[in-house]
């Protein structure tokens, strides 16, 4: 069932406004996890428009030199995934 496209997006387009809401107490591993299902899967969130520039704000936020470089690896993936699903132009992704 978690196999059918609709569904995949289903639960993602459910789980953005509980995720909105609780952003700030994620942490950087958990936003790039975050960022990564959403960039897979190619969805932009049409229930929460701005979810994945708040979503972006906030990884830039928490990245540090420190970082591990698989963080930056999956970050790049899904912003590379998002670019090319959703058409973006414009905004902090289509940079």
């Amino acid at each position: 069932m978690c196999n059918h496209p609709r569904t995949r997006r289903g639960v993602l387009e459910a789980l953005a406004p509980l995720l909105m809401s609780r952003m700030h107490t994620l942490n950087v591993s958990e936003l790039v996890v975050v960022l990564w299902s959403y960039g897979i899967f190619q969805h932009r969130p049409q229930s929460e428009p701005r979810f994945l520039d708040a979503l972006s704000a906030a990884l830039v936020a928490q990245l540090r030199p420190g970082t591990y470089t698989q963080t930056y690896s999956l970050v790049i993936k899904a912003y590379a995934n998002l670019r090319c699903g959703c058409g973006w132009t414009t905004g902090v992704l289509g940079q």
